[in-house]
């Protein structure tokens, strides 16, 4: 499964994250708008027992920039056939 999960670096957003790299998807994008911030929240998770495989990544999204929102949409189609799961998690 491809899954998204969108303001994964705090609160809500990262313990979502973090049960769903349990889950050992294809892959797990941790969508943040702060490049460090999601950074160290992939490490976090992938630090966690039982997700250590998991094939976790960060990807840039500010969904309060209509232009980061295109980016981030050609990147997600260009590279995968499909998104199995989406959790918009961000709050604005």
């Amino acid at each position: 499964k491809v899954v998204i999960v969108t303001g994964s670096n705090v609160g809500i957003g990262y313990n979502a994250a973090e049960e769903m790299a349990l889950l050992n998807p294809q892959v797990l994008i941790m969508a943040c708008r702060n490049q460090q911030r999601g950074e160290d929240a992939v490490a976090r998770v992938k630090a966690q027992p039982g997700a250590s495989q998991a094939n976790v990544i960060y990807m840039n999204l500010d969904l309060g920039d209509f232009e980061s929102v295109k980016r981030f949409s050609q990147e997600i189609v260009n590279t995968y056939d499909k998104v199995d799961i989406l959790l918009c998690n961000a709050g604005l």
